[in-house]
């Protein structure tokens, strides 16, 4: 398990991160990440 950050820009500039738990797994011989929870934005996560 690893946490996933991920970005979105919004339409004003300002870029707001995500924060997820996930995991890899193999599905016929590639790695596909899944995603467990989210975490909300990066600024708000304890």
């Amino acid at each position: 398990m690893y946490l996933r950050f991920t970005s979105r820009t919004n339409a004003d500039g300002s870029v707001v991160r995500y924060v997820a738990l996930a995991h890899n797994r193999r599905v016929a011989g590639k790695i596909k990440p899944d995603v467990l929870m989210n975490l909300g934005r990066v600024d708000q996560v304890d």
